[in-house]
């Protein structure tokens, strides 16, 4: 066929699943940028916003708790700073509830001094400013501004996921999120800063090492993605053993609230969670095998997504990003919002499914608005993530097919 671009967010589209993505498809596409109407935008944010909207006023209204999950790093700080295990919950830390301390020693060790010296709520008040500044930076750039041309009618079913426990209760991932992401937006000025960034996040959690995808989806030759993607697992690997070589004897407490709170309580949202709804352990066979077939298929129908639908610089970077989040097992509701970028891959799909992936991403989002009007917020955060994994996954196996539909002919030729 005639190579055409994909254009997302047509101006003129009127309704979700034909608004979304308009124009013709070959394997070899491109997104364009679109626009959406001011007051249809504005009217979106409010509808999927709503539960968060009205989740932070009632917790204004009943005076909850606010940046608890910052206060369990302020408390691991404060007894540390007094000689106490950081892991002891046991230990009292004034003017503060805090659920379990689960980072690195060394952070607590770090954090010490500035907690004797500011003390908890000096710092819970700092911390709180530039929180919401990160927060503001995050929800403008994903749900705000143009995003490669997605329409913000398959982005704003996203927002949907997000609740007011997952941005009150402060916790630093939405931190290292936004540095992940600025420095990405920043890469071809200094291409150095994303890798240190990646690094020096993942020495805090792990789980972020999920962001080097970002160097696997990017336009450049397979052997520079390679070596870049190397290079941070390596620097990240020197970072671990720094840990392991100065962390002494508080590791063991490390790995025991870690093994008791990350793996037997707290599964999150999404895989870990998903494998104990079926009578699966973290440390299950199964469940590991099971993993890493999940996070097979979610990388390749990435790549495959960017590689077949021919996805611009800055569709790749935000279409890894959202891929990124599936790679992390024990996925929180303060992660969820970095899933908004899956709008690239519905908005890529080829016609006739195209306005059938427009319709299933909105109604994804409605069924999530919808068991959070009915009470079930603690469902709505678990089966969002499943029925978009569902739908990235799917996009990606489509676009696996399309480009082994034009190999074959190609072979046969030959």
């Amino acid at each position: 066929g005639k190579p055409m671009a994909i254009a997302c967010g047509h101006p003129d589209a009127t309704r979700p699943d034909e608004g979304a993505c308009l124009g013709s498809q070959r394997v070899q596409t491109t997104t364009t940028t679109g626009q959406d109407r001011p007051h249809e935008a504005a009217l979106l944010l409010l509808l999927f916003g709503l539960p968060l909207v009205l989740g932070v006023g009632m917790r204004l209204a009943r005076h909850g708790l606010w940046l608890n999950d910052f206060d369990a790093l302020l408390c691991a700080g404060w007894r540390a700073g007094h000689g106490a295990n950081p892991y002891d919950l046991a230990a009292a830390c004034p003017g503060a509830q805090p659920p379990p301390y689960l980072y690195m020693p060394q952070l607590a060790w770090a954090v010490a001094p500035w907690v004797q010296a500011v003390g908890v709520p000096g710092l819970r008040l700092a911390y709180g400013a530039v929180h919401a500044v990160v927060a503001a930076f995050l929800f403008a750039i994903l749900f705000v501004k143009p995003m490669a041309g997605a329409s913000l009618r398959l982005r704003a079913p996203l927002l949907a996921l997000t609740t007011v426990g997952a941005l009150g209760c402060g916790n630093i991932a939405y931190l290292a999120h936004a540095l992940v992401l600025g420095a990405a937006l920043a890469r071809r000025r200094a291409p150095w800063l994303l890798v240190a960034t990646i690094v020096a996040v993942s020495a805090v959690k792990p789980v972020f090492l999920g962001y080097l995808l970002i160097f696997a989806y990017e336009q450049a030759p397979l052997q520079a993605r390679a070596r870049r993607i190397g290079m941070g697992l390596v620097l990240a690997l020197c970072a671990a053993g720094l840990v392991a070589l100065t962390g002494g004897s508080a590791l063991l407490d490390w790995k025991a609230a870690l093994d008791q709170q990350v793996v037997a309580t707290y599964t999150g949202v999404a895989y870990l969670n998903w494998a104990a709804h079926l009578g699966l352990r973290a440390h299950d066979l199964v469940t590991l095998a099971g993993y890493a077939v999940f996070v097979g298929a979610v990388c390749l129908s990435g790549l495959a997504i960017c590689e077949v639908r021919g996805l611009d610089r800055e569709a790749r970077l935000f279409l890894a990003v959202a891929a990124a989040q599936f790679v992390n097992p024990r996925l929180m509701s303060y992660d969820l919002v970095m899933l908004a970028p899956l709008a690239i891959a519905f908005c890529t799909v080829p016609p006739p499914g195209r306005n059938a992936f427009g319709a299933l991403a909105f109604g994804a989002g409605l069924v999530v608005l919808g068991l959070h009007f009915a009470g079930l917020s603690h469902m709505a955060i678990r089966v969002g993530p499943l029925l978009y994994a569902g739908l990235f996954l799917t996009a990606g196996a489509w676009a696996g097919l399309d480009a082994a539909r034009v190999r074959r002919p190609v072979m046969a030729g030959a």
